[in-house]
C-alpha cells in the first residue's frame, strides 16, 4: 500500500504559543518547531510502515515547504514540497496510485472557536472559503483534492478543534490524534511530544486497517467557489482575471470543473 502524508505545522505537538515563532523561519522558536514537526511526521511514517505500507511520500507543505529536517526524516520516507505556478501544486505527486492520505499537524478552519492558530490558507488575507455554499478549511480542501483521485483521508492529527472538524467532515471512523487543546487562538496546552508521537504512531498503524472502509470525500461538480477576503485591496487583486466575478468589496466567486481544481484560481 502507498500512503501520502500532507503536513502542516500549526497542529504539531509541542507547538503551543502562537507568538513565539515556531512556524516561521527566522523567528525565536523556529528551530524547535522544525524538530517537533519532523518528530510527528516520523511517527506517522513509522505507524504506516508497521501497518503494511510499502511506500510513504511526505509533502512538506507548510508555507511552501523546507521545514522538515530532511537529515532527520525517517529513512524510508520520500520527501517533496509544493510546486508553485502549476495546478495541483499543493500535493504535487498525489494520484490514484495512492491508497490513503494522512494529514499531520492540521489546524482548524478560520473562525473556529477554541482553536489554535485557526485560519484557512492565510490568516491575514482569507476570511471565509466556500465550496457549493459550504465553508471548508484546509482539512476539507486536501480531503477533496485527494477524493478527486479516489483517495480517502484515514488519519488527521492536530489540535482538538482540528480533529473535531475532521471527524465532522470525514466521519467518526477515521483515526484522529489531538496532540493539544487551545486555551486561546495563540496559546495551547500540549501533550508531551514523545507521548504525542507514540499516539500518532499507534493511530497511523490503526489507520492502515481503515483503507477500503473509509470513502473518499466527494461533492457535486462543477464546483462554485466563493472566497471572502479580509480587505478590499485583496479582492482588487482578482479584478480582470478570467472566470472570476467580483461579488462585492471583499468577495469573489468562480466555478471550477473538478475537486482537483478547488485551489487553482
Amino acid at each position: 500500500m502507498r500512503i501520502y502524508i500532507m503536513t502542516d505545522m500549526e497542529g504539531v505537538s509541542g507547538i503551543r504559543r502562537g507568538d513565539q515563532g515556531y512556524c516561521k523561519a527566522g523567528e525565536a522558536e523556529y528551530a524547535r518547531g522544525r524538530k517537533l514537526l519532523t518528530g510527528d511526521v516520523n511517527a506517522a511514517v513509522e505507524g504506516a510502515l508497521e501497518g503494511g505500507a510499502r511506500e510513504v511520500v511526505v509533502d512538506d507543505a507548510h508555507g511552501g515547504g523546507n521545514h522538515i529536517l530532511v537529515e532527520e526524516l525517517h529513512p524510508r520516507a520520500v520527501l517533496e514540497s509544493p510546486v508553485s505556478g502549476r495546478p495541483g501544486q499543493y500535493l504535487p505527486s498525489l494520484g490514484r496510485r495512492f491508497d490513503a492520505l494522512f494529514i499531520v499537524g492540521a489546524h482548524a478552519m478560520a473562525g473556529t472557536r477554541r482553536a489554535f492558530l485557526d485560519h484557512t490558507q492565510s490568516g491575514t488575507s482569507w476570511f471565509n472559503y466556500y465550496l457549493n455554499g459550504k465553508t471548508y478549511g484546509e482539512i476539507g480542501q486536501y480531503a477533496l483534492i485527494a477524493g478527486h483521485y479516489g483517495v480517502p483521508v484515514v488519519l488527521v492529527t492536530g489540535d482538538l478543534a482540528a480533529t473535531q472538524e475532521a471527524r465532522a467532515l470525514l466521519g467518526k471512523q477515521i483515526e484522529t490524534v489531538a496532540v493539544k487543546e487551545a486555551l486561546s487562538r495563540h496559546v495551547a496546552k500540549s501533550v508531551y511530544p514523545p507521548r504525542a508521537q507514540a499516539m500518532i504512531r499507534q493511530a497511523a498503524k490503526r489507520a492502515m486497517s481503515k483503507i477500503g472502509k473509509v470513502k473518499p470525500l466527494r461533492i457535486r461538480c462543477p464546483i462554485k467557489v466563493k472566497l471572502e477576503l479580509q480587505r478590499t485591496d485583496l479582492a482588487d487583486a482578482y479584478d480582470g482575471k478570467p472566470h472570476i466575478r467580483r461579488v462585492d468589496a471583499r468577495t469573489i466567486t468562480c466555478t471550477v470543473p473538478t475537486q482537483a481544481d478547488i485551489l487553482n484560481f
